[in-house]
């Protein structure tokens, strides 16, 4: 059974051997006198609904789960919303419809099929969204309280409860950490050693680059022990990986993978790599909230140009600056999916890490909502060659999207005669 999949509902693990998802369209249909057929209307996506065989068993060693399928039971007799978490989706709200159990006592295995039935995400009405830079901004914040409580613990584990003192002993900022520690234990002076060459290595990388005065880490108050030190350290050289790939923001992918490599390959020459790590994942998660608020601006003005007449009562130009290219579904689906996974790597590490798992929900909800605006990207055949005006209005499109579609097909050298394969908005 070394093919099973992971996952849980409202805390209980489950085994699964099988795994289904079921998707529908609520689509109106309109019938009118003397006329063929019916017209339609996209009412939406109506529920989704997962079916789980899941087994249980114990193999007289270390796998003990038989008595799991009597809790999972119990859970499923709750009234109340239940919590199940995806393979592939992660977490899911809704309700269990139908179960079907077929347990043998005497072999010590139960299979449990269920059909679960997914929770409505929205209410009815507008589409609810948060302001996604302040949100992942204040979990910027608590995980760099974080990242200090985890160097501390650190210390305690390497040194005992002596360490706790270690680490709570203020210090000066014009010293360095190695030169107001004395007296020390040899394990103690040779871990006091290993995190001022830490703080030293990260304060010395990309000096060139400038902390700017008004970014967020300057207000941040970390605190002035050692732990307060090296989570300064560590966020202020993350922040100056995030300048120095800064050019690559129009590409947002290209831009999280290239702070993402830079911080990684940087860990091979560090004394402490996983704090570095978890650092690195709070920086990904707030820069994404960044790029996703920024596409949403770019977003709205491109929404009020396409709707500005091209030309006045008066035969004038509306012309203006064009906006910056927005982000596709996959753009942001793939932007999503390298801050989520260095997320995942920090939940991971440490349970504790609740900005990690906060960042992680924000940035999916805002890429869930963002994404039922957007346009649909399709392909099609164009032959034999059309004017690039006539195909967007071949396909229900304004000429305002002409533009659009030059940037998602580079391939087109000629808008007016374009021909073969174009990827286009569907409607």
């Amino acid at each position: 059974m070394s093919d099973l999949k992971d996952a849980t509902i409202n805390g209980l693990t489950l085994e699964l051997e099988s795994l289904a998802d079921s998707f529908s369209k609520a689509i109106a249909r309109y019938d009118y006198p003397n006329a063929d057929g019916v017209d339609t209307d996209d009412m939406g996506q109506s529920a989704r609904t997962v079916q789980v065989k899941c087994v249980f068993w114990d193999d007289g060693g270390g796998h003990v789960t038989f008595k799991n399928h009597y809790a999972l039971l119990e859970i499923l007799a709750l009234r109340d919303l239940l919590e199940f978490s995806h393979p592939r989706y992660g977490m899911l709200k809704g309700r269990i419809e139908s179960v079907n159990v077929r347990a043998d006592e005497r072999q010590r295995l139960a299979e449990v099929d269920f059909t679960f039935v997914e929770q409505m995400r929205l209410s009815l009405g507008t589409i609810a969204r948060v302001d996604v830079v302040s949100a992942t901004e204040a979990q910027f914040i608590l995980a760099q309280v974080e990242l200090q409580e985890e160097i501390q613990l650190v210390c305690v584990t390497l040194l005992g409860p002596g360490g706790r003192d270690l680490a709570a002993k203020p210090l000066l900022p014009q010293l360095t950490i190695l030169e107001q520690f004395t007296s020390l234990s040899r394990a103690a002076q040779s871990f006091v050693e290993k995190i001022n060459a830490f703080e030293q290595r990260l304060n010395a990388t990309l000096t060139e680059i400038a902390n700017p005065a008004n970014s967020l880490l300057a207000t941040i108050n970390f605190v002035t022990t050692f732990p307060g030190r090296i989570a300064a350290a560590l966020a202020g050289c993350c922040e100056r990986y995030t300048l120095l790939s800064a050019g690559l923001r129009n590409a947002p992918a290209s831009f999280l993978r290239s702070l993402q490599g830079g911080l990684l390959e940087l860990e091979k020459s560090l004394p402490f790599p996983e704090l570095l790590r978890g650092a690195t994942a709070a920086r990904v998660g707030v820069e994404c909230g960044y790029l996703f608020a920024a596409d949403e601006t770019n977003r709205d003005l491109l929404r009020r140009q396409e709707l500005t007449p091209a030309f006045d009562s008066q035969g004038k130009h509306n012309g203006g600056e064009s906006p910056a290219a927005v982000m596709t579904v996959t753009e942001i689906e793939t932007a999503l999916g390298i801050a989520r996974r260095l997320l995942q790597d920090a939940v991971d590490r440490s349970r504790a890490a609740t900005s990690a798992k906060e960042l992680a929900r924000l940035l999916l909800e805002h890429a869930n909502s963002i994404k039922l605006e957007r346009e649909k990207l399709v392909t099609v055949l164009v032959n034999p060659p059309l004017p690039l005006h006539l195909l967007c209005l071949k396909y229900g499109l304004s000429y305002s999207y002409a533009p659009r579609i030059m940037a998602v097909n580079p391939g087109i050298i000629n808008p007016n005669q374009v021909a073969g394969l174009v990827v286009i908005y569907g409607r």
